[in-house]
């Protein structure tokens, strides 16, 4: 059986740091998958994908969303074209 003491996990700066770094991400994580939840995107699919890229690349996908995502939601999936009448 893993005999492991908290103290020695914890002791030290890098410990608390291996710890907070995981929940930060996934606190991250859920912030991101709650915000395309409720975001006003119009284009089918584009929820879908922004959810698969938020899953599969968690943290990275995340960012992803807040920083260009979010601002622009229906900008990944593609968008269908009208005809111009001229």
């Amino acid at each position: 059986m893993l005999n492991v003491n908290l103290e020695d996990v914890f002791a030290g700066d890098l410990g608390i740091f291996l710890f907070i770094i995981p929940i930060v991400c996934f606190l991250l994580m859920v912030a991101a998958l709650v915000s395309i939840a409720k975001a006003p995107i119009t284009v089918p699919n584009a929820r879908l994908l922004w959810f698969l890229i938020v899953l599969v690349a968690n943290f990275i996908g995340a960012i992803l969303w807040f920083v260009w995502g979010h601002s622009h939601p229906n900008d990944l999936a593609p968008q269908q074209h009208q005809p111009r009448n001229d």
